[in-house]
């Protein structure tokens, strides 16, 4: 989180460590959150868009907006 933290230091970022499965975990931490930014890692087809079933999960019932954001 700390390039986050330069590039955009007027957004609050909160850093929360849990333990469980990672789908559920992250269903009860983003119940209050007004976005949820979760990381991909890039398929290697760029022809098809895969989800893990984090990503997945999150995308079909976190309450809030979710941004998926692909890296290396």
């Amino acid at each position: 989180m700390a390039p986050g933290r330069t590039d955009v230091p007027d957004v609050p970022m909160v850093e929360h460590l849990d333990r469980g499965h990672a789908s559920q975990v992250l269903l009860a931490a983003s119940a209050h959150s007004r976005l949820t930014v979760i990381g991909r890692r890039r398929h290697p087809s760029q022809l098809t868009w895969k989800l893990g079933p984090v990503a997945h999960a999150a995308l079909h019932h976190v309450p809030c907006p979710v941004a998926l954001v692909p890296h290396e």
